[in-house]
Order: C-alpha cells, then structure tokens, then sequence
C-alpha cells in the first residue's frame, strides 16, 4: 500500500495544477478508491486502548493527553480540510466515592526484579515501577529527553537530543510532587525567575511566574514499612507523546498522525547511582490517510512520509533520563565581548537593583586537581564518548577535532581538559544518557544539517550537564566528492535560516553543511587542474581535515561557545598562503567562524587548506570561560582579559551580526559566514575567478567513454554556488556600517558607516561579475551536455515539498544566472539599504564623503541597461536581468513602501524618467523584434508606474 499511495498523492497533487487531465468526478473517485484502501486495520483512530493499562485509565493521564494535545491543537490548524483534526484531552471524571486504599508495597512487588540506583526500579513481565522515597518529593532532579529512533524524513530524525515542538529543548530542573490523595505530578521547575526563599519577593515570583505539568500517575501502593517510599508505574508517567511527535508529524505532513498507546511500552531501562533511565518504544499511527484536495486549493496539501514501509505506522525510541542534580556550581557572568551561550535568570530579591536579569556562561564543571599549580589535570576531564556508529574510517579524524581543544584550555590552566574514549561493539550502554557526552552518526532523507553540537545544562548557574554532537551521515558521504541523494545546497545570508538546524541551545549551525559544498567545489577544482584527485594521498587528507575542522567546530558549541563570524578578519593575505602558519595558528582566529576553504588561485601559493587548530580567540575565549578564580577575585581577573577585547584576533561578532534575512539583515560587511582573510573584497574576487576556471576547465574537458554527463551539470552549479554565496556578501559593504561591540573607554566608535570607496569597490566587483553584458558567457556545445543522473529522478523525489524536485530534464542557464543576479539586485535596492546610505552623512566629521542612494543607483543602472548606450543587441539573458530591475523601479515608483525614505523614492522616480527617455530613444534601432517588444513593454511599465505616482500624488 505505501508506494501506491505515495503514487496516487503525487497524481492527485500534479493534477491540482492541470485539471485538463483529470476531471473532478475521476479525481473525486481515485481519493475515495485511495481513501478506502487506506485505512490501516486494528489502529484506533486516536482512542487508547485497554491494554495501554494504567496509562489510559487513571486519572492522571488526562493530564499527560492535554499536554500533548497542545502541540496537537496548534499543527492541526494548518491542516489540509480533508485532514482529521485530533480530538483534544477529555477531563477526567470524577472519581464515585473514596478510592480504595493502595495495596501494600510487598504485594505489588511480589516476584518483581529490584535494580537500585538514583530511583529504585522494579521489572515484572510488561510493568516497571519508580520508588519515590519520602526524601525526593518536591527535591530537584534533572529530567531530560532524546529521540532515540524516527522517521529519517521531514526533519524527523534519530540519535537526536531533545524532542520536539511543545518538549521545548527536552531538558528540565524537575520534581515530584503530590496530588491529592494518590496522585503524582512530574513538575517542571520556573527557574527562569527567582528570589530568595525567605525575602519578600518570594511569594509575589510564586504567584507571577508558573511551573509546568510533564506529566503524572499514581501511587499504586502503600508506603513501604521501613522506608515510608511508594511506587508509581514508569508505564503511566512515561508511555505518552511527551516528545509532541504527533504534533510534529502532523506539522510535516498534515496529516493526523496520532499516538498509539497500544503498540506502545517500556523497552528497556537503565539505573546508576546518578541516573535512572528508560527507553521507551512509541507507535504512532493513522486510521486514514488524508488526500489532496481533488480541487485546487491555497493550503498546502497533505503528503506523506517516504521512509516508511507503510506510511500509516512509523515507530519512535525515546530515552528518557531522571538524573541527580549536582551541588550548584558558581556561574560566570556573560559578558557581550566573548561569545558564550548564556541562561538568563531573573532574580527579585533585592528591590535596590534596577536590572533583575542576570546571564551566565554554559560550561564544564572543571576543578584542577593542584590548585596550586599553574598549570593541572582536572579534578574530572570533559569525556567524549565517540559511539560505535562512527565510520572507522573517520574516527582518528574526529577524535584529533577533539582533542585540539586541550591546546585552548592551558591557557585556562588545564591540561587534559578533555579526554576521548571509544564505545566498543559490545558495550551496551547507551550515550544517549545524561551521563555520557558523545558523538555519533545520523542519517535520514533530506537531512537538514551536516553536523551539530548540542547541550544541556542546569538553569540555575548554566553548567553543562550533557553534550551529544551529531554528524551526518549524507554530509561526510558527500565529503567524498559524489553527489548523495540529497546533497547539501549553498548556504548564504539569505538562505542560512532556511537551510540550519537548530541547537537545543537555539543557535543555528550550518558549518559541516556550507563544509561539504566548499570541499566538493575544491575537489573538483583541483582535480580538473591535474594537482591531485579525490582517490590520492592528498585528496583523502583533504577530505580527513575537513572532518577534523568540523569536529573542532562542533566540540566548541558543547562547551559553551557561540559562533564567531568576525573571527577571519585578523588573518592576512600572506598568512593565509602560508601553509606552516595555517596549520600552527589556524587559517582564522577562531574555530567558531565558518572558514572557507583555503583554495589557491593556480599561480599563486597554496596555503593550509581547512581550520585545523584552535585559533587565538579561542584560546581567549576559553580561558574567560574556564580559568579558575574564588568569588572575590573573578571580577578583577576576569576584566583584566576582557581588557584585551580590542585586539583583532580577540574581536567577537555571532549569528544575529552576521544576519539570517528576512529575520535579521546583517549590516557589517566584516562579519560573514564562509569567507577568509582581512581583505574580504579581494577573496570574493577570487572565488568568481576560481568559479570562472572551474567552468573554463569543464568546458574544455573530454569525458571519458561511457562516463556520465551529469559530472558537467554538477560542476557547473558549483560554480553558480560561488556567485551565490559571495555576490550575496559583497553587496553587504554597500550601505555597510562597522559594528563594535566596544564598551565606553576604549576611544573606538561602536557604528561607523563603512568607507565610501569600499562601498565603491564593491559595487564596481559586482557590476564587473553580475551586471555587464559579458559576466556569463558559456560554449552553447557544453550548455547542449548539462545532462541528469536519470536513475535518480525519482529518488529525488520530496514529498515534503509536493514532489517540486523530480528534475527537469533541461538547465536553464538563464533561470540560473537570474536567480542570482535577482537576490544581489534585490539587496542591493533595498529600502534598508537606502536608509542606511542616507543616514550615513550624519554620523561622519566630514559629510561631503559619503557614499550616496544617487551613486548606488546611476551605477545599477548604467551596468544594467549598458547596451541602451553603446547600441549593441540586447540578449535574451540581458532582457531578463532588465526586466527584473525594472520591476523594483516600477514598484519603486508606483507603490512605495512605507518604509521607503523620501530621498529614495525622488531618486527612483528620476532615474525612472530618465531611463524611459533613453528607452524611447533606443527602441528605433532595436533590431530584432524580440529587443523591440522588450523595450515597448518596458515603456509602457515606466510611464504606467509615472502616471500612477502622479495620480497618487493628486488623489
């Protein structure tokens, strides 16, 4: 059944778009024919069943559905109107009467198996118990989630920390506390907001700010004789969609996925002294499949997951850990110079302080073991267990990423900060466990990332509990330099939010992704030179550094860091051709930025290729965070380092600077992902020049017999992904402003507009490789070779998307070039851009040199619409380029938007009158009638636009 419906949803969904094909009443009867053989049999719809036990009977599972039905409510609003909305939480009844008294705690553990540990568990047949001893009610215990097994699509994947939607970040400060007589509630402590117990304000930050419900049961039995503890069942508290997993199907597909208590339990559990831990096996399930609205409509159609055998069934493993919360450690205070995740408690105790918002660091508890040693072992390293799913082939690669960081923590006075070990086959310990900071391999279809270094900490000082790094599978495999079914896609400002995966400490990590495709880029390049291949010793170190400097990143999240997208602009030119200081100082000054790969014009001196070491703000960084100081003398020492800020190699600037547009637009054209070096300009003219010999290169090659001609489309989009990524960063200098984030006292000015020459260069780098009639200039024989891999259109199929990328046969050059060409036009129009350029005068000693909005646009406009001047033939590439500028003039002229600043909107009208003279005085030698036609069209756009204004302006 589960192709057959993939099929017919494909059908239904193409034929929204032609109805020419299929008229209503066959459509209507394909979905009912498909609606009823696609009920899955013996599913409850969303009722649980009997044998769910307790979990469905007792009253504090009502609680456990509604805290799941909250996600549920909120997907299912997006639902497709043929989709099954879930039915909400049903209240529990009252219950008739008293309940009967808990049978006594010997009897319930009758034949039952004892394994003690943080909570004393009991095992017998299909039941497991929790001991609460009569100490733990109300004591704070640390409760976290991972996602052990998923779909392996739509984002829904495995070996993940955290769970999803409603389960936040999958970590909580937790306890126990009673409810009536019998009942049991799992609470989620507010740690967010504190005062101390006995002031004042206690009481007014206990009724202002709420705890939350996790979850509940019931006490089954009577107090133990000697040690007054009762038993829950783990089965009651435990087997439910705490992880909102039927919310995030349903999020995905829009299809009514409901969880399914039935085929549901307790696999297996684990106890220490420190944690108590259970996996848990969750079904979850439709009783139909929703179809596609056999009419066109506006909503996005249901789709179904296509990992799944049958997709009315998918299988979830969720690890579920109950751990001891450590002695509070002392917090650091955040400080916005150096770049730490941070926890933000607010604290009410003392009415005197005007800012109750306190925020500290995320990092390791490290304890030297001599303290009076300059230099000691910790107490307890930082230990990374690499799991037994990490390739063999990599694993000396990815334990070197790790280890590097000890060269940063002797700074902080450590030596061995961190220690690696190995998982072996047999171990059967799971390191999704609290106790174990790890690394393992993921995979899935479509997998959004290339690697990711999440953690977990305790809310109330921001020490770091746990850390599970997470590498792709697909992303190392395409390291290798062959496309995967799903290759990583170019990142840059614009498209970095929608490509990024999410750390569960909320910063969104892109950097093995952007790693991949420089790699494959630089591969390709280097082996069409002739310099080496893939298959050589230099080419595997390559692909072996690359999974070093990855894991160098990725390490630096868990312990604590925050990205650094300033950090390549202490490094020169020179140094960045020199191999021996790359590999000794690094090609950046920190491992938190996103490097590019160090990729060598042909003439010029090869240098170290990736960021294998830890750089010099790295090493600062770490000892801010990790160098030890009693209470009183922490502010002193810690200043004396943050005195250093002003040095550039220590400079620190993170995701918000660097921008995500729409979300935020970066601003400062130092601050960027994937570039290298202190002379940004220059490396963006590299690229286009390394972009260049790229396709040069393939275009003179011969394929060799029986080969595959995609090899030419894959290179040639590699080539386009250059542009895409640095047209889109140079056109950040114009209307740029440099941010500092300096504190008063260092006599540097926080907001600087950037240097109109600068912003001239690289305006003029743009028009010279985007904007002029011979920027994209390729022989029509290869163009006529851009072939796909035909085996693989339908396994590119995305039902996620609506089934958009079962590939076109034909490339369209032109469609490609606009793409990019539309994105940096775009930017550089922009009304924020023009606010920026206008502003800038006011804020320098001299104003008369500034940059202007008239410059920026007499610039665009000449380079744009240059053949108006010399008389030569307008290209079907040109027009397009045109058209798409005349459109933001037009819109310009005839709709403004609010936010347009006055001076812009003047300036575009009279750049628009004169471009229409020259447009009327052009079409008279048009020559061809293609050219002639665009030219009218454009005419009657403008003057349309002008007389719209005018009226505007009257009315």
């Amino acid at each position: 059944m589960g192709l057959l419906t993939k099929k017919l949803i494909f059908l239904l969904q193409g034929a929204q778009m032609s109805h020419s094909y299929l008229s209503k009443f066959a459509l209507s009867a394909v979905a009912l024919g498909l609606a009823s053989c696609a009920t899955l049999q013996g599913l409850p719809e969303t009722k649980p069943s009997a044998s769910a036990a307790s979990a469905s009977t007792k009253p504090a599972d009502a609680a456990n559905t509604a805290t799941a039905a909250v996600g549920d409510a909120k997907a299912s609003t997006a639902a497709a109107p043929a989709a099954r909305t879930p039915p909400a939480a049903t209240p529990p009844a009252a219950a008739p009467g008293t309940p009967p008294p808990p049978r006594p705690f010997a009897e319930i553990i009758k034949d039952a198996k004892e394994e003690k540990g943080f909570f004393t568990t009991w095992y017998k047949d299909d039941k497991v118990w929790i001991e609460i001893p009569e100490t733990m009610w109300d004591k704070p215990f640390f409760f976290s989630v991972n996602v052990t097994h998923a779909l392996g699509d739509a984002g829904i994947f495995g070996n993940q920390m955290g769970g999803y939607l409603a389960a936040g970040r999958g970590a909580q400060m937790a306890s126990f506390r009673k409810h009536g007589p019998t009942g049991v509630q799992l609470i989620a402590k507010n740690t967010a907001f504190t005062a101390a117990k006995d002031s004042t304000a206690a009481k007014m930050v206990e009724r202002s700010f709420s705890d939350s419900l996790l979850g509940n049961a019931t006490v089954v039995s009577a107090p133990h004789p000697d040690r007054k503890s009762v038993l829950i069942e783990a089965n009651a508290l435990l087997v439910n969609d705490y992880p909102s997993v039927a919310a995030r199907l349903e999020q995905a597909f829009r299809q009514p996925y409901s969880f399914d208590a039935r085929n549901s339990s307790i696999a297996h559990a684990k106890n220490s002294d420190t944690e108590t831990g259970f996996h848990v096996r969750a079904h979850y399930g439709l009783a139909k499949v929703a179809l596609p609205s056999p009419v066109p409509s506006p909503a996005p159609p249901p789709k179904v997951p296509s990992t799944l055998p049958d997709v009315r069934s998918a299988f979830f493993g969720f690890y579920y850990g109950f751990s001891k919360m450590p002695e509070p450690m002392r917090p650091r205070v955040s400080d916005a110079r150096v770049g730490y995740f941070s926890t933000a408690v607010s604290d009410f105790t003392e009415q005197s302080k005007r800012e109750v918002k306190s925020r500290f660091i995320h990092r390791w508890r490290l304890e030297k073991k001599d303290p009076s040693a300059a230099v000691s072992e910790p107490k307890e390293p930082i230990v990374f267990w690499m799991d037994k799913n990490v390739p063999l082939e990599y694993r000396d690669a990815v334990k070197a990423g790790v280890l590097e960081w000890n060269k940063a923590f002797v700074g902080a006075g450590f030596k061995d900060a961190i220690v690696v070990k190995q998982q072996a086959d047999g171990d059967e310990f799971d390191t999704s466990s609290t106790r174990y900071a790890s690394i393992r391999w993921v995979t899935g279809r479509g997998i959004g990332f290339g690697a990711r270094g999440p953690s977990k900490v305790d809310p109330r000082t921001g020490e770091i509990l746990d850390a599970d790094i997470e590498m792709s599978d697909a992303n190392f495999r395409f390291f290798q330099g062959r496309q995967v079914e799903d290759p990583p896609r170019p990142i840059g400002q614009t498209a970095h939010a929608a490509h990024a995966h999410f750390h569960a400490n909320g910063e969104l990590c892109t950097y093995a992704h952007g790693k991949a495709n420089e790699l494959a880029f630089a591969l390709d390049l280097l082996a069409a030179r002739g310099d080496f291949d893939q298959s050589s010793p230099e080419g595997k170190q390559l692909v072996l550094d690359a999974i070093k400097d990855t894991t160098i990143h990725e390490v630096g999240h868990t312990l604590g860091l925050r990205h650094n997208f300033v950090a390549s602009m202490s490094i020169t030119p020179e140094q960045l051709r020199d191999a021996k200081f790359g590999a000794e100082n690094g090609i950046a000054s920190s491992a938190m930025d996103y490097n590019g790969l160090n990729v060598a014009l042909k003439d010029e001196r090869q240098g170290q290729y990736s960021m294998v070491t830890v750089g010099a703000y790295d090493k600062w960084a770490i000892e801010y965070g990790y160098k030890e100081t009693t209470a009183d003398t922490e502010k002193a020492e810690l200043g004396k380092l943050l005195a250093r800020a002003t040095e550039p190699a220590l400079a620190y600037a993170t995701d918000e600077d660097a921008g995500f547009f729409p979300i935020v637009e970066g601003i400062d054209p130092a601050v960027n992902r994937s570039d290298l070096g202190n002379d940004p300009l220059a490396f963006y003219e590299k690229r286009f020049t390394l972009a260049k010999e790229l396709w040069d290169r393939w275009q003179a090659k011969q394929l060799a017999p029986g080969s595959e001609y995609e090899v030419l489309r894959r290179n040639f989009q590699r080539g386009f992904a250059q542009y895409e990524v640095f047209g889109e960063l140079a056109a950040k200098y114009v209307g740029g402003v440099t941010v500092l984030r300096d504190t008063v006292g260092t006599g540097r000015q926080p907001l600087t507009p950037v240097d109109a020459a600068l912003q001239r260069r690289a305006l003029n780098l743009l028009t010279k490789n985007l904007f002029e009639v011979d920027s994209f200039k390729f022989k029509p024989e290869f163009l006529g070779k851009l072939s796909i891999d035909f085996d693989a259109r339908w396994d590119n199929f995305d039902e996620e998307t609506g089934g958009g990328s079962i590939g076109a046969l034909d490339f369209s050059v032109a469609g490609r070039v606009l793409s990019i060409q539309r994105g940096v036009l775009s930017q550089l129009m922009r009304d924020t851009v023009a606010a920026r350029v206008i502003g800038a005068p006011e804020k320098l000693v001299d104003p008369s040199k500034a940059f202007s909005v008239a410059e920026l646009y007499s610039t665009l406009q000449k380079a744009v619409w240059s053949e108006l001047t010399t008389g030569a033939a307008i290209s079907p590439m040109r027009r397009n380029l045109q058209r798409e500028h005349l459109r933001m003039i037009a819109q310009g002229v005839a709709s403004p938007s609010p936010r347009t600043p006055a001076d812009a909107r003047s300036l575009q009208r009279e750049f628009a009158v004169d471009l229409l003279a020259k447009m009327r005085a052009a079409v008279g030698r048009a020559g061809s009638i293609e050219n002639r036609a665009h030219l009218n069209e454009g005419i009657a756009l403008l003057d349309a636009a002008l007389k719209a204004q005018i009226t505007k302006a009257l009315g």
